[in-house]
């Protein structure tokens, strides 16, 4: 009896993995440009990387309405972050069709895990407002998040890419939120620009992490500027549509 359940259990996790592999394979197809904030320097292949950090204390009336609209809680101001940083690499690429790395949701216990990183790709229709891109990054996120065991590094040759981790294929910025995820998830993938937010009560503050040989430190202060931009006309009006956003 024992061997027919697991035998039954091997089958139903052979299927979700192929159901897995499908989504995956249904939402990175077609052209993929992966989204890149523009390099101050040229990428060579033998570059090495050169890593700074920088920090943002969010103004005080930002950060009351991020933590009010999310109602405090953090999945909730995640997607919200997350959508904000997809606004931001449109606007510095002029793309719409937008990719980012985030770790899973850091786990209670350890164990080995099949995969750690989940690629999120969304299309931001210039005729949505703040509110409506706010629900479709939910539902992105939401999906891939019931399909995140599926290998990342099979996923990437089953695209027919190559598996690199200092320039990995699918994407060069990542997102996080440091009280429900871990830096250390993403490993041994490296992007170039990483967006790690963190909440302390009644305040936000962002740490961007980038790539020095790639970026001028005065291009990060830029960005950063543009970030407290995009949330500060988003935030306050969700209504507001997405191409007007400075």
């Amino acid at each position: 009896m024992s061997r027919e359940r697991n035998f039954e259990s091997q089958t139903i996790a052979a299927q979700q993995l192929r159901n897995e592999r499908d989504y995956w394979l249904t939402k990175l197809s077609g052209d993929i440009t992966k989204s890149c904030f523009p390099y101050d320097f040229e990428k060579t292949a033998i570059q090495e990387s050169q890593f700074q950090s920088m920090i943002l204390d969010f103004p005080v009336d930002i950060s009351a309405q991020l933590i009010k609209v999310s109602r405090g809680y953090e999945p909730n101001l995640y997607i919200i972050l997350m959508t904000g940083i997809m606004l931001l690499l449109s606007k510095y690429t002029g793309e719409k069709d937008i990719i980012i790395g985030t770790p899973v949701v850091k786990q209670r216990t350890e164990k080995n895990f099949l995969n750690t990183v989940l690629v999120i790709r969304q299309y931001l229709a210039a005729d949505l407002s703040f509110r409506d891109i706010l629900k479709q990054v939910r539902t992105t996120l939401m999906e891939a998040t019931e399909n995140q065991n599926y290998p990342l590094e099979t996923l990437v040759y089953k695209l027919g890419m190559q598996y690199q981790e200092v320039d990995f294929p699918l994407f060069d910025t990542a997102v996080l939120l440091k009280s429900i995820h871990d830096k250390t998830y993403l490993n041994p993938i490296i992007p170039n620009i990483l967006f790690s937010f963190a909440r302390d009560d009644d305040s936000v503050q962002l740490e961007v992490e980038f790539n020095g040989a790639l970026y001028k430190s005065s291009t990060i202060e830029k960005m950063l500027n543009h970030t407290v931009n995009i949330f500060r006309e988003s935030i306050l009006n969700p209504g507001i549509n997405i191409s007007v956003l400075r």
